[in-house]
């Protein structure tokens, strides 16, 4: 049994036991706001500001993280105040030499919804 076919059972009888009849696209939600958060590392949480870094390899293809994860924290109640591109050596610069450069990750910043 291949990992993917395991984590979507035991989504699946996570939100069965929660008394629930989970469609196959809210197991897949809750699997993807998982696999996102856990690429992603909270570097600060103070006075109603947060901010996460998340890493990314290759950024076409790491965009659909990123949409992800600003989706999650929109989801939990954060407002998204900026994405901040970290700037650096990429696996192409040993090709392309060390003055091309792109894009390592992002900085996302946040604010806690104000509830009052």
């Amino acid at each position: 049994m291949d990992r993917y076919r395991e984590s979507y059972e035991a989504v699946e009888r996570e939100l069965a036991g929660a008394g629930k009849s989970p469609s196959r696209s809210e197991i897949v939600d809750v699997m993807a706001e998982r696999f996102v958060l856990s690429r992603s590392e909270m570097k600060h949480d103070a006075l109603g500001w947060r901010v996460y870094y998340l890493p990314i390899d290759e950024f076409e293809q790491d965009l659909v993280l990123l949409g992800r994860l600003l989706a999650v924290l929109t989801d939990r109640g954060e407002q998204v105040v900026s994405v901040v591109p970290n700037m650096g050596l990429v696996p192409a610069s040993v090709i392309l030499g060390t003055e091309f450069q792109g894009v390592k990750g992002f900085g996302i910043v946040t604010r806690l919804w104000s509830l009052g």
